[in-house]
């Protein structure tokens, strides 16, 4: 599914820059092909994938991460 997919990946992107944001570094590339991907699966609905990762992490990555 690849709603699921797409939520997975929110938040995987959204915990690396909460909580490993000192090994940036090592997850680098791996964040910037990610995002490309999400941002082609998901589309217009990005934006709420990205507001609902932040809130169930309680965190507060910019949406500019994700390119929006």
């Amino acid at each position: 599914n690849v709603e699921v997919s797409v939520w997975v990946t929110v938040l995987a992107v959204i915990w690396l820059h909460t909580i490993c944001v000192d090994q940036r570094e090592e997850w680098e590339l791996l964040e910037g092909k990610s995002v490309s991907w999400v941002k082609a699966k998901a589309g217009s609905s990005l934006g709420k994938f990205v507001r609902a990762g932040n809130e169930l992490l309680k965190s507060s990555v910019e949406p500019k991460v994700f390119g929006l």
